[in-house]
């Protein structure tokens, strides 16, 4: 998985997570989001960082706009296509959800995470 499917996952699995859900399902869950945690978390910061030190170099044009350099902007998101295109070797479980037909939860939130969940029992033996 690359950073931005881990990133896709996270947000994807957090949104789930706040559905009530069988033990088993939710303790997958919870791991996964764990898993995730430590690679996006730390992610998060460093753009944050970059953002700030970038915004040094913003200006003002006659409308009172912010903008940036083109060449800061380019550097910028050459920087975190880079960085999102990274390998991060995490690997997650497949989340069963079978027989949680009153799920009511919207298609997009489960985009993300969706090649981690299944409709069918024993979604993790021989894993």
């Amino acid at each position: 998985m690359n950073l931005k499917q881990c990133i896709e996952a996270f947000r994807s699995f957090q949104v789930l997570s706040q559905q009530k859900l069988p033990f088993g399902a939710s303790f997958v869950i919870a791991q996964n989001i764990q898993k995730l945690k430590d690679v996006v978390v730390p992610f998060e910061e460093h753009r944050d960082e970059y953002i700030k030190k970038i915004k040094e170099s913003a200006y003002e044009n006659e409308q009172g706009e912010l903008l940036l350099p083109d060449e800061v902007a380019d550097q910028f998101k050459n920087d975190m296509e880079t960085l999102l295109a990274e390998e991060q070797g995490v690997k997650l479980k497949k989340v069963e959800l079978s027989g949680l037909d009153e799920l009511n939860i919207e298609p997009q939130s489960l985009v993300g995470c969706i090649e981690f969940l299944t409709l069918k029992n024993d979604a993790n033996k021989g894993k």
